[in-house]
Formats: C-alpha cells, structure tokens, sequence
C-alpha cells in the first residue's frame, strides 16, 4: 500500500514539475500596452497652431494671431523615456492696432530653439509626452511700404503633448503650448513692459512620425 502511495505521489511531482518546466519555455507575449523602446528613438513632428496670446502686452492688444507652424525633431536619451530635441516655428500675425504698434502690418515670430521631455503614459497606442524648451525669437515685421525690421529676444515655452498611433511609425498629436517671449525692443520707460514680453497659449495639432 506504501508503495502505491509513493509511485501515484512520484507521478504527481513529475507531472506537475514538466508543467512547470513547459510553461517557463514559452515565449512571453509581447504587451500591447508596452512601450516599445524599439520603435522612438527619433520623432519627427509637423503641426499647425492657433496662437492665442493674452495679458497686458503688445501681442494681446494689436495682434491678430493666424494659423502658423511647427517642427520638432526629437531622439531619445539611450535607454530612457528621456527625449532632447530642436524645434522651429513661425508664428503669423497682423497687426490690427497700428496706433499703439506702429505702422507695419504684418509680422512673423520665428523660433529657434532646444527642448527637453520625458514620456509619462507607456503605450503603444496612446502616449503622453512633456517637454520644455528654451530657444531665440525674432519678430520679423513688414510695414505696408516692404519696409523690414525686427525686434529679437528669448523665448520659453512647456507643452503636455497626447498623441494616437495608428502603427509603429505613424501617428496624430495634440498639445496645447505655454509660451512667453521676453523681448529687446526699445520702448519709452513706461511702455518698457508692454513692448518687452508677450503671452502665448498655442494650440497645437500635427502628425507624428517615429523613426
């Protein structure tokens, strides 16, 4: 009887110790829900944006914000949702307050600058990126007579990003943008801080390429 007892329990170890063995022999399934570190080691964006500037500054009370564009270029930081990157917009506006202004009657904001961000939501589908970057803007205004001039500065800007990707390269994105330009234009004493800075919400939407 002992014996019986101890082959059908020899049986049971073994039975259970080759299910153990074959399970751990499986492949793992990938994750949809992973993200993949394969797949966004470079990130090419292209959007348009409607500026929204607001506050007590020249950009708020006299220009009139039109659809404008964006770039980025993006590439992760090793092994890490680290992303660093160059961005470059041109922001279009009309100047519809030529008596607080001055006489131009157009003018293009264009940025060049660096940011930095870092991959929050993990998936493969759905991400959500923040960056934050720092670069040099130069108002470039056009009177009605092609008469040029610019008044330059820096600018800083912070963007939550949430993007859809149809696949692993392909993708759409929305981010609603923070910025404020600190300028050098040379105003009277009390208009220094008007003429000096503008506030921008830009609300961006583009396509997304990973690379």
């Amino acid at each position: 009887m002992n014996i019986k007892k101890i082959t059908c329990l020899f049986f049971c170890l073994a039975f259970f110790s080759l299910q153990l063995i074959a399970q751990e022999n499986q492949p793992e399934k990938p994750s949809t829900h992973k993200f993949e570190k394969d797949d966004h080691y470079g990130i090419f964006k292209f959007g348009l944006s409607a500026p929204i500037a607001f506050g007590n500054n020249f950009a708020n009370k006299g220009l009139q914000g039109k659809v404008s564009t964006n770039f980025s270029l993006l590439a992760n930081l090793f092994e890490l949702p680290i992303v660093i990157g160059i961005h470059y917009s041109v922001l279009y506006q009309s100047n519809e307050n030529i008596t607080k202004l001055g006489n131009y009657n157009r003018s293009n904001a264009i940025l060049v600058g660096g940011l930095a961000g870092y991959h929050f939501f993990e998936r493969n589908d759905f991400r959500l990126l923040l960056t934050a970057g720092v670069g040099a803007v130069s108002y470039n205004n056009n009177t009605p007579d092609d008469i040029r001039f610019s008044d330059n500065g820096v600018s800083v800007w912070l963007t939550p990003e949430v993007s859809y990707h149809f696949n692993k390269t392909l993708g759409l994105y929305f981010s609603p943008t923070l910025r404020r330009d600190f300028l050098r234009t040379k105003a009277p004493g009390d208009l220094e801080d008007f003429f000096g800075s503008a506030n921008y919400v830009n609300l961006e939407f583009g396509i997304r390429v990973l690379f």
